[in-house]
């Protein structure tokens, strides 16, 4: 027995995962919760539900599940650290760790801040029973349908074998999601890590798209994951080796030739994959841990994630709004410009009409004092004082024969005209 091993009888760990959670019991004794989770279900040690947590403190107080008895008395899982259980009757006093805090999901309490507290804890309870499903399961329909998108791509991938293939490297046709950057070997591993999300996605109401983008709260919420590769020094290939024959061959002769262009390295594939969802958020396979063991606190991300994208959303569509009302603003603005110029135009034709009235009943008073030639003078000044009316806007009579003026007009829309030429 090392001296990393946590010494806990089966009734002790049953204790403290109703005294702290999974999850608090974990952080205590620094192991990984998912394998601590896998500890109790194979000594039949019960969970406390997550309505246990949120009436634990409460007038309405659950009932704690008494421990079953079990046949496995004794277990040694690898751990970061060890936790093993033994028989009471065999426990030798180890050294116990003071208990510091006591709320349950110690390891998210700076999590999801932003949703109301039932809604929180259902989350946190999934985030803690999370564990990758089974390689022997079939995937969900989606995953399945999208498998076969990646593996289309993959078999139609110009690029060169061995190359760099990173997201930024297919700037000229970014592929579909998962496509040319995560090797064929580990594609199943990571679909299989996605079902897995998908399947408690789905348990907390959530869903997920055609091309992978989980719909989380109502908002889109999408997972970036590429495979590292390893840069390798290149081993010349039987045609590359020619060629750079011939290059020397020409050079000893004196002749010109151009170098072969032949790469340096080589990018090789090595199994361990980066998950994020933001910029600076991102989990990775290391010598020590696997995005396995991280799955559940990339369950939490995706709804952290949820939280940015709808405040993202709310934030473009305010500024969507505003422009709109300045749009409109505009619009309105030139609206009534347009209106106000034609009114505008439409008042000096009218005060055009009006003046040439005015003089029409000026030259009547005119003639009146002096008829000169005109026979019929009485006849002539009631025809006159007629069309002086017409003429008046603020009059306008409707002629016999000129019909009635339209005062806004425009003068080139307004001039008489007789079927040989303008009337003056």
């Amino acid at each position: 027995m090392s001296q990393n091993d946590i010494l806990l009888t089966r009734e002790e760990l049953y204790e403290e995962v109703w005294t702290l959670s999974v999850s608090g019991v974990a952080k205590k004794y620094g192991v990984d919760y998912p394998n601590l989770l896998k500890i109790c279900k194979n000594l039949k040690i019960p969970i406390p539900s997550m309505k246990y947590w949120a009436l634990r403190n409460t007038d309405e107080q659950m009932e704690i599940d008494k421990l079953p008895e079990s046949d496995n008395e004794i277990i040694n899982i690898a751990l970061k650290k060890r936790i093993q259980v033994l028989p009471i009757n065999e426990v030798k006093s180890p050294e116990r760790v003071e208990l510091v805090e006591k709320e349950p999901y110690l390891i998210y309490k700076d999590s999801l801040l932003f949703m109301e507290d039932n809604d929180k804890l259902r989350v946190f309870q999934e985030a803690e029973i999370i564990s990758v499903i089974d390689r022997s399961k079939r995937f969900s329909k989606p995953i399945i349908d999208y498998r076969k998108i990646v593996d289309d791509w993959n078999e139609k991938d110009r690029k060169e074998p061995l190359s760099k293939k990173t997201p930024d490297s297919y700037s000229s046709k970014n592929p579909p999601f998962l496509a040319g950057v995560i090797s064929n070997d580990t594609l199943h591993r990571v679909f299989r890590i996605l079902d897995t999300l998908l399947v408690s996605v789905e348990k907390l109401g959530g869903n997920i798209t055609n091309s992978m983008e989980f719909i989380i709260r109502g908002e889109v919420v999408k997972l970036a994951i590429y495979e590292y590769q390893d840069q390798v020094e290149h081993v010349l290939t039987k045609d590359e080796k020619q060629k750079l024959l011939e290059y020397e061959y020409q050079v000893k002769r004196g002749k010109y030739a151009y170098k072969p262009d032949i790469k340096k390295y080589d990018y090789v594939f090595n199994g361990r994959i980066n998950v994020s969802s933001r910029k600076g958020k991102y989990y990775k396979d290391t010598k020590t841990d696997s995005i396995e063991n991280q799955i559940g606190l990339i369950l939490i991300e995706l709804y952290e994630q949820s939280e940015i994208v709808r405040l993202a959303r709310l934030e473009a569509e305010e500024r969507e709004r505003i422009w709109k009302e300045e749009q409109e603003r505009q619009r309105a603005y030139k609206q009534r410009k347009a209106e106000e110029i034609q009114k505008t135009i439409e008042l000096r034709n009218c005060a055009i009409d009006f003046d040439t009235a005015c003089k029409i009943r000026a030259f009547i008073t005119a003639i009146k004092m002096n008829p000169g030639n005109i026979e019929n003078v009485e006849e002539w000044l009631e025809w006159a004082r007629k069309k002086a009316d017409w003429f008046d806007p603020t009059v306008a009579i409707e002629d016999e024969y000129l019909g009635k003026r339209n005062h806004g007009a425009d003068e080139e829309q307004k001039q008489l005209k007789t079927p040989y030429g303008y009337w003056w």
